[in-house]
């Protein structure tokens, strides 16, 4: 195993630690090819001929007048070997000096075989650039990892930037637990302003300040809103004041016009009767009696109607005494609902505070800047008796497809990541 001391924000190589007994998996180990390789064939005077290939999952490639060529496990040399072999002295047809069709032997000078592209190294862990690397001949670990951006990518994952994001998110928290608590006692306050309305003098109870000496903005904005609420309060109750005053007032002529018709009308019964009186000893002809019939008639409508536009002042008064108390229930209820959901969310808010306090507590177990960590690298690599991983050290070299796995160990033997 090798082992780096690392810092949460910089790798530095301090020493490397070797096991004892030596890896099977030899650094010196020629590039053999492999399902994922590309290679290049071109033949001098024929770019018909020319050819761009990868070895395929079955480990042959196809190149033209050759066929079909088992290519994986060997090395691009053997390869090469093996296409000199099948095209020696092999004809094909080629275009002359003058456009005509010419047959003519391939010799190995003009054939021409290379690696293209080597299948990618890939690396993983902690790093900072996981993901995969190009392969160039010599590739070494120490060159990978520098690619890779370094080893300590979770020490500062888990660590540095997590605990610099959950203070982020705890200040935007508490900040937001703030805000829901100012809110909530807003809503309390003007609840029992509007109770104490419902039970007293409406102008007799003003809004008891929120705010200390050194208000918030936010307490000022809801001291604010408060104070507007009581205004509205008290201009809806002035204008509720003001419309029962004017039907009371209209009630009043009402019943007055009421008990001037009833008079009225008993005038004109009493008169009614002493016509009557005055047509049975034929003082009056019969039509006064008709006219005093005609009068109390008149009279007793109007006394009718009178009666009525009473009666239905009065209903309306009372309808709008049970709309202005249906009124002031509903904001009851709107407030005592927008409280109870508020105080669900205050609630909420305050778990999700102690949870970000209780990962806190945990990341403050490792104090930032943490001296020592160490770092294991494994190699894997494909062989003929399959994957074989082993630990490697910095000035190993690479071979095309193999795979990097960095971890970071805890001075404790815990992973960051576990953090």
């Amino acid at each position: 195993m090798i082992q780096y001391w690392v810092g949460i924000r910089r790798v530095v190589l301090a020493g490397v630690v070797f096991l004892a007994t030596a890896m099977p998996i030899s650094s010196q180990e020629a590039v053999r090819l492999a399902p994922g390789d590309t290679v290049t064939f071109s033949v001098i005077g024929a770019s018909g001929l020319d050819r761009q290939t990868t070895v395929g999952a079955d480990g042959t490639i196809y190149l033209p007048l050759a066929g079909k060529i088992t290519a994986s496990g060997l090395t691009v040399d053997d390869l090469r070997e093996t296409v000199y072999t099948i095209l020696k002295d092999r004809a094909y047809r080629a275009s002359g000096p003058n456009g005509e069709d010419v047959w003519r032997e391939l010799q190995p000078d003009e054939i021409f075989l290379d690696i293209f592209e080597f299948r990618p190294i890939y690396i993983g862990g902690d790093v900072y650039r996981p993901g995969a690397i190009p392969y160039r001949p010599g590739l070494t670990v120490r060159q990978a990892l520098a690619v890779a951006g370094g080893v300590g990518r979770a020490v500062e994952d888990s660590s540095q930037q997590n605990l610099m994001s959950l203070s982020e998110n705890r200040a935007i928290m508490v900040g937001r637990i703030d805000t829901q608590r100012i809110g909530l006692e807003q809503l309390r306050t003007d609840l029992q302003a509007l109770n104490a309305a419902s039970d007293a003098n409406p102008h007799a109870t003003p809004v008891q300040p929120l705010t200390g000496d050194s208000p918030s903005e936010l307490e000022t904005l809801a001291q604010r809103w408060l104070d507007a609420r009581a205004d509205l309060r008290r201009s809806r109750q002035s204008g509720s004041e003001l419309v029962l005053n004017r039907m009371d007032s209209r009630l009043d002529v009402l019943e007055e016009l009421e008990s001037a018709s009833h008079e009225s009308l008993q005038f004109e019964e009493d008169d009614f009767e002493r016509i009557q009186q005055l047509v049975e000893r034929g003082v009056v002809p019969p039509s006064a009696e008709t006219d005093a019939r005609r009068g109390l008639l008149q009279s007793s409508i109007r006394t009718l109607e009178t009666g009525g536009e009473v009666l239905q002042m009065r209903l309306e008064m009372a309808r709008f005494e049970e709309d202005s108390k249906a009124e002031r229930t509903n904001d009851r209820i709107n407030l005592l609902e927008q409280i109870s959901q508020r105080t669900a969310e205050l609630r909420d808010m305050e778990r999700q505070l102690q949870a970000i306090n209780d990962q806190l507590a945990v990341l403050g177990a490792m104090p930032i800047g943490a001296p020592e960590v160490s770092v294991d690298i494994r190699i894997f690599r494909a062989t003929a008796d399959g994957v074989e991983g082993e630990s490697a050290t910095p000035g190993m070299m690479l071979l095309p497809g193999d795979v990097l796995e960095v971890t970071v160990s805890l001075p404790d033997g815990t992973s960051p990541a576990m953090r």
